[in-house]
């Protein structure tokens, strides 16, 4: 998969991210409930944690994101030069050893 522009790997990370997010989610309805209902003795302590293990979630999925695509764009770019490198070899009808055959080649 080629992620393209920016919001490509935003979306890929939160999905692959979305437990967590879910668990703020919860975490920040329930805060919304404590204030509504003063009665309720519900203490979260806010939601720090829970947007941390999201915020390290997104960034460590990003990163892996990049290298990945990164790894790839070189794996198709050796293939190309490997490619555009090889020789290719013509038998020529007299004769029954191999000859080189040339070809122009890119530089890179």
């Amino acid at each position: 998969m080629c992620i393209r522009d920016r919001h490509g790997i935003d979306t890929v990370a939160e999905l692959i991210c979305r437990d967590q997010a879910c668990e703020l989610q919860y975490c920040m309805s329930l805060q919304k409930l404590a204030v509504e209902n003063r009665r309720a003795n519900i203490d979260l302590q806010g939601c720090m944690a829970q947007f941390s293990t999201l915020s390290t979630c997104l960034q460590r999925e990003k990163a892996r994101i990049k290298q990945k695509e990164m790894e790839l764009r070189q794996m198709v770019l050796q293939r190309q030069i490997d490619d555009v490198l090889e020789v290719p070899l013509a038998v020529s009808a007299g004769r029954s050893t191999p000859e080189i055959v040339e070809t122009q080649t890119m530089k890179v």
